[in-house]
């Protein structure tokens, strides 16, 4: 958040820019400001208020670092900036454990320098990867879901215009023997839609809950029907978080069936 210093006449807004990969602070951002010299005491203060949006704004979305910024500093900056006012801090939570596998093997590549290459190369790699708890390899379950905490970060990034795509869309096959899932079809998840909805007017809920577009991280009622529909929640609640991202006007009913489409 910027902070605002007063200095004679004019005043000195500050935006702290965190921390790169390395524990390094990075060097803040400063702007020097001269209020209009008509406005009251109060507007002064709105004005700056104002101002200081705007700066921070633009120092988060100015592209100078673009060409030099890597993965575990965008990263750092998806954790501190971005991911709070979109997931839950369950999700974050989940998705640190991801990360923790992501940095060691990508962090050092500059965004612009990803590959589909380098995410299939590390997939590789972490089937290699023995469990010290259980001495088994890491599960195919495990990879997908580290997979699919790297699309949602990119998918980010693109969206602040950091990437004009997404490097690590479609790179990874499940590897092994898979086991045949059942999927609904429309009419099955049509019911299952239905019958939330029900439960949902039981609770208390008006039927726009959860017929009303999603917007944000406000999937609940997309993710509680996969979930019932027999997929693994942790699976289901990436996947339909990247297509509620993706397609912010869906309804719920277009979010599951675009989410079975991934799943």
């Amino acid at each position: 958040m910027a902070s605002i210093r007063k200095r004679g006449s004019s005043y000195l807004i500050v935006v702290s820019m965190g921390y790169d990969y390395n524990g390094k602070r990075i060097k803040p951002q400063q702007k020097t400001v001269h209020p209009p010299e008509e406005l009251t005491p109060r507007q002064v203060e709105k004005w700056l208020n104002e101002q200081a949006v705007l700066f921070e704004r633009e120092c988060r979305h100015t592209p100078q670092p673009i060409q030099q910024l890597t993965l575990a500093k965008y990263i750092d900056l998806w954790l501190t900036d971005i991911a709070p006012g979109k997931l839950a801090k369950s999700t974050i939570r989940r998705d640190r454990q991801d990360i923790e596998r992501i940095l060691p093997a990508l962090g050092h590549y500059k965004l612009t320098e990803l590959r589909p290459e380098h995410f299939r190369n590390f997939y590789a790699e972490l089937r290699k990867v023995i469990r010290p708890d259980t001495k088994k390899p890491l599960s195919e379950y495990t990879i997908e879901g580290v997979h699919a905490t790297l699309c949602s970060i990119l998918s980010d990034a693109v969206e602040g215009g950091f990437l004009s795509h997404n490097p690590a869309w479609r790179t990874y096959r499940y590897a092994g023997r898979k086991c045949e899932k059942k999927i609904a079809d429309e009419e099955t998840a049509q019911k299952i839609i239905v019958e939330l909805s029900g439960k949902m007017a039981g609770l208390g809920l008006t039927g726009d809950t959860v017929t009303a577009p999603v917007a944000g991280g406000d999937y609940e009622e997309a993710l509680a029907a996969l979930v019932m529909l027999g997929f693994g929640k942790a699976a289901a609640d990436k996947v339909v978080k990247i297509v509620a991202r993706e397609n912010p006007g869906a309804s719920v009913e277009d979010l599951v069936r675009m989410s079975l489409k991934r799943l």
